[in-house]
């Protein structure tokens, strides 16, 4: 059995460094890098059993043409050299005939790598297609309200998080969505609610309406918490 250094394929903000064991050409078994301070040896319960769909008989192993009308459901499998010579052939068509701001490049961060969410940028930029400023749909509306609530300030180190006085968590299950920073966050003692400032390092003040997660516990302090951060 061999052991591979892998990164985690999923669009989440932890970027795992993984290890993924392989005995005959089949991966049996991955868990966290225990090389990697913040993925710190292990992984999340969805990446645990991320083999069951690598290796899935249901996962898709060519690309699917469409036979039918939209949401029909009708496709038939074809070779990658057809595929891209049809799209290439759609491409240079739609170029010619109307410039190359008719297409407009779209693609998304997969595992917020920089090669792998800017390659295909370097790619559009190269044909000369309309752009997205963010690349997505997705990223644009984001920095847009974040722009607006917080300022154009950047992102902080999740590993600073052992130096925070306090950590509100507005709308997001750390548990559930981002279990190494909340791992942190324990280590450090931000288990506990707002209310209680002076143990250790910051308090957590869960803002979301679900009583499961990070906030089950903490939830029904929740007004105690605010009223901490109030200061009143």
């Amino acid at each position: 059995m061999s052991k591979v250094r892998v990164v985690c394929a999923h669009d989440c903000p932890d970027m795992c460094s993984l290890i993924a064991e392989v005995e005959d050409g089949r991966v049996v078994r991955i868990q966290g890098d225990p090389d990697d301070a913040f993925t710190a040896g292990f992984a999340c319960a969805k990446v645990n059993r991320d083999m069951e769909t690598v290796h899935s008989p249901d996962r898709l192993r060519t690309p699917l043409r469409r036979t039918g009308p939209k949401a029909s459901g009708q496709f038939e499998p074809i070779g990658w050299d057809a595929a891209l010579d049809e799209i290439t052939t759609r491409w240079k068509a739609i170029i010619a005939e109307s410039g190359p701001e008719a297409i407009l490049g779209y693609a998304y961060s997969a595992h917020q790598g920089h090669m792998n969410r800017r390659l295909v940028s370097g790619l559009f930029h190269a044909l000369g297609t309309s752009r997205l400023q963010a690349g997505t749909v997705c990223d644009t509306c984001c920095e847009t309200a974040w722009d607006m609530t917080c300022g154009p300030v950047g992102g902080t180190d999740p590993e600073a998080v052992v130096h925070s006085d306090l950590v509100i968590a507005w709308g997001c299950d750390l548990m559930a969505v981002n279990i190494h920073f909340w791992a942190l966050r324990r280590a450090a003692g931000g288990d506990r609610p707002a209310a209680q400032p002076d143990r250790g390092a910051g308090g957590l003040a869960p803002a979301d309406p679900d009583r499961h997660g990070c906030g089950a516990g903490l939830w029904h302090r929740a007004c105690a918490a605010a009223r901490w951060v109030a200061g009143s």
